[in-house]
């Protein structure tokens, strides 16, 4: 792909192809693997979303072990939603399948406290909003929020339309809030 031809979506991978199976602890030599694709428009449309019980594999680490998450991801549309959301049982809603999730209470930005990959836009949201919060999230608490969205660096944020059978707003004025914040923060030259 031709970067001069609009913007577009880095991925940055280190591995090592040498590196064996039966014995990852051996020495490693990695390499770096660089991919791009076509950004999506921003901002995306309302997603709807379905609940699914599962915890990535080493959850706070990025890795290329995607294959739970887009096996749910597909499973999920299989079901006509657009997307899958994790939870557990006492850990609460964790995460998207490659995206962190956002609710608005009325009063502040929530933030699940749930093992997740914490996410660079969430971070940035967190910095540049003055009412963010991090707290356990259960789906018994969805009725309860007046917003929800889903953010990753490559979309910012996307509002969601529902949980399950949960519905939420996607014209509440948090979301153009914390789009208009987050297109504010100033992008980092390369160097």
């Amino acid at each position: 792909m031709d970067l001069t031809d609009g913007d577009a979506v880095v991925r940055i991978t280190a591995f090592d192809p040498d590196l064996s199976l039966t014995h990852p602890a051996g020495p490693a030599a990695p390499r770096i693997l660089v991919t791009t694709r076509p950004a999506p428009p921003v901002p995306q449309g309302p997603m709807r979303v379905q609940p699914v019980r599962h915890l990535r594999q080493v959850a706070g680490a990025k890795h290329t072990g995607l294959f739970d998450s887009l096996h749910l991801r597909r499973a999920a549309q299989l079901d006509g939603f657009d997307d899958v959301l994790f939870h557990g049982d006492e850990l609460g809603i964790s995460e998207g399948a490659t995206w962190n999730v956002g609710f608005f209470d009325g009063r502040q930005v929530v933030w699940p406290r749930a093992e997740h990959l914490p996410g660079v836009t969430e971070a940035l949201l967190t910095g540049v909003h003055d009412h963010c919060v991090s707290r356990t999230v259960t789906l018994y608490q969805l009725p309860f929020m007046e917003a929800a969205f889903a953010t990753n660096a490559a979309v910012g944020v996307r509002p969601i339309s529902a949980i399950g059978s949960v519905p939420f707003a996607t014209d509440h004025p948090i979301l153009s809030e914390l789009r208009d914040r987050y297109a504010e923060i100033a992008a980092e030259q390369p160097h």
